[in-house]
């Protein structure tokens, strides 16, 4: 993500962040400029993952992910489970 900023001092202000750790969705991300800040919302393309940093890898974010899918997956299976006796 790249952006720069004209002040009102006539300079530039830029902001690099290179490569974001996760995939944004820029249709239904935000930038909202105000008279004291600039505010940019990144929406995630896949909600599931908390990041953990913003930039380089996040390696966190994928166990993370990987976790709550193994729990929903448990989830979803212990009706199963029960009926057929595996929960023991």
């Amino acid at each position: 993500m790249s952006v720069t900023v004209k002040m009102p001092t006539g300079s530039d202000y830029s902001l690099e962040l290179d490569p974001l750790s996760h995939e944004v969705d820029p249709k239904t991300s935000k930038v909202e400029i105000l008279s004291t800040k600039i505010e940019i919302q990144l929406k995630k393309v896949l909600e599931a993952i908390k990041w953990g940093t913003l930039e380089g890898d996040d390696a966190n974010a994928i166990s993370m992910a990987s976790a709550g899918m193994m729990i929903s997956l448990a989830l979803a299976m212990a009706p199963q489970m029960r009926e057929s006796g595996m929960e023991k």
